[in-house]
């Protein structure tokens, strides 16, 4: 039986069986998901796969099938995740993940500062002489060579 039946035999016939055998299909790779988003704690990975299934479950019915159920329940468990985080009030792991699963576009420092623009990162590159690669630009062409 395919994802979608299952789907439709647990909203319209509120099949409790049907959903079991949805979390069954799909807990190991959502476990394994949050398991890399919380650097491999997995009591807090396995309590958060339980509030993702439990809140897939309350929300089924709203599900709409534009995409794999799959990536639904993914981003219903990145949601999860990040709301821990927020109660936590810890480092998200990566803030390039974080940014963009909240969809921030400048990202901050780890104490709330924010990091160093392209005008700053510029200046300090160009006070250690290796902007743009300049500094390798000037060696013997056999020399560069070796460089990527």
């Amino acid at each position: 039986m395919t994802d979608a039946e299952l789907i439709a035999r647990a909203v319209v016939g509120d099949d409790r069986h049907a959903y079991a055998e949805l979390v069954r299909r799909h807990q190991s790779a959502v476990r394994a998901c949050l398991r890399r988003l919380t650097a491999g704690n997995h009591a807090l990975a396995d309590d958060l796969a339980q509030e993702t299934f439990v809140l897939a479950w309350r929300n089924l019915k709203s599900f709409r099938q534009e995409a794999r159920f799959s990536t639904w329940l993914y981003r219903i468990a990145t949601n999860c995740w990040l709301a821990d985080a927020r109660k936590r009030k810890e480092t998200l792991l990566g803030d390039a993940d974080a940014d963009v699963a909240e969809g921030r576009r400048r990202r901050r420092h780890p104490r709330g500062r924010r990091r160093a623009g392209p005008r700053t990162r510029r200046r300090a590159q160009d006070r250690h002489g290796a902007r743009d690669g300049r500094a390798l630009r000037g060696g013997a062409r056999r020399d560069r060579a070796v460089l990527p």
